[in-house]
């Protein structure tokens, strides 16, 4: 049922609580509608977020056009988070980065070496730790301190 004046958008939910997305809808929009037609939708203080490529969250305007967003993008919707940055992993900008900066490491001990552990470890580190943040993680996991 598509004509030139609409847009069909997709919609994902992040939620803060557990931290993950979940498919939640897709829609048509008159391209005349500003995007806070959209937002009507959603709870009171949600905000709405591009799922642009690249990892990259790029919020909304509520006064522009739904004709500036393109045909079949997936949007993210967030609902109100108290007390949070975009660098919080409760919201969607802080989820993409804690998504784009995670890195599974392992760490083998040396052959003949005096490691405290024969096992080798692998820990989920995020690459903007400093060494004594991974130093920290790698001694908690083999249960020193």
């Amino acid at each position: 049922h598509y004509s030139s004046h609409e847009r069909l958008l997709f919609f994902k939910a992040y939620d803060p609580e557990t931290r993950q997305m979940r498919y939640i809808k897709h829609e048509y929009y008159d391209t005349d509608d500003p995007i806070s037609v959209i937002l009507k939708e959603f709870p009171t203080g949600s905000r709405l977020y591009e799922d642009a490529p690249g990892g990259v969250a790029e919020e909304a305007n509520p006064t522009d056009l739904i004709e500036s967003l393109c045909n079949g993008m997936s949007l993210v919707v967030q609902p109100p988070v108290e007390d949070a940055d975009d660098d919080d992993d409760r919201t969607f900008p802080g989820y993409l980065m804690r998504l784009n900066n995670e890195v599974e490491v392992t760490f083998q001990p040396l052959e003949g070496g005096s490691s405290p552990t024969k096992e080798q470890l692998v820990l989920t580190l995020d690459l903007r730790m400093t060494y004594a943040q991974v130093a920290q993680a790698v001694a908690q996991k083999i249960g020193s301190t």
